[in-house]
């Protein structure tokens, strides 16, 4: 039958790909005639599926980064076609597929991608974050939080809007706030500032830590009162804060000693105190 036939064909385009990819990608990047680069684009778009099953992470790289060079390369023949973007002509519904693909991987196979995936372009943010949002498991969101994380500037206007996205769940937006916080732009104070108020203990104290990346020893005036926050672990997030200043800021030690000796906190968070000022005054 013929859809048995084209499954058998695309079976051997691929293998064919598989056994000498560099030859096929150099003949794509020579095609110089609307006919034969379209046939190119439609021949890769076939394929992926199958490498996808395959795991042929290697080649699908290797297609990725020849489409990004036609991109430009062959800017006025794809303008004839009526394609502004070869990466998403051919990828379209099979990049978001190749995410979850990756994320069923080991997490050291998503840290080897962080610097390659960029030639994905805005197609590519959209199908990790899409990935983000949907994935329940920490160390996989976690996993994909880093990948996304190395994609730069574009990566983090998404992070802000997710931030200021009330609708978006804590641990997504406790992601957004690590992002913004390891970015340390000045210009995210205010917007971080405003979950140290949050209903959610977890993104009161992640937000105590992306202030301290932003402003340092600035923001201990206003993590003081979360000292007496009703969440524990938001209290011992204060406490570790104090102990990374109290070695050159004096109040930051006085707090911590005052804490110490407070008989009203848990002997739990006393202690905590106390291990702080031992390891400032050991430094």
């Amino acid at each position: 039958p013929p859809e048995v036939q084209e499954r058998i064909n695309l079976k051997k385009m691929a293998q064919e790909f598989e056994a000498n990819p560099q030859y096929w990608l150099s003949k794509a990047k020579e095609a110089n005639k609307k006919d034969a680069l379209e046939l190119f684009l439609k021949f890769f778009s076939k394929i992926i599926p199958l490498l996808r099953q395959k795991k042929s992470w290697q080649s699908l790289f290797l297609i990725a980064e020849t489409l990004h060079h036609i991109k430009s390369l062959r800017k006025d023949i794809l303008e004839e076609i009526g394609i502004n973007d070869p990466i998403a002509f051919v990828w379209k519904e099979q990049l978001y597929l190749f995410v979850r693909d990756l994320l069923g991987e080991k997490p050291s196979v998503l840290k080897g991608l962080e610097g390659v995936f960029s030639v994905f372009g805005e197609l590519g943010l959209e199908a990790l974050f899409k990935m983000l949002l949907e994935t329940k498991e920490p160390s996989k969101r976690k996993a994909l939080f880093e990948l996304i994380f190395e994609q730069g500037e574009e990566a983090l206007e998404r992070f802000r809007s997710i931030a200021q996205d009330p609708t978006k769940s804590a641990p997504v937006q406790a992601l957004a706030l690590q992002a913004l916080g390891r970015a340390g732009d000045v210009d995210d104070a205010e917007l971080v500032e405003r979950f140290l108020t949050h209903s959610q203990p977890e993104l009161r104290s992640e937000a105590i830590t992306a202030l301290v990346r932003i402003e340092g020893e600035k923001v201990l005036k206003d993590i003081m009162p979360l000292l007496k926050d009703p969440e524990p672990s938001v209290r011992r997030r204060v406490i570790a804060v104090l102990g990374g200043f109290a070695h050159k800021i004096k109040t930051a030690r006085e707090k911590l000693q005052k804490l110490v000796f407070d008989q009203e906190e848990s002997p739990f968070l006393r202690a905590t105190s106390l291990r702080e000022l031992e390891s400032a005054f050991w430094e």
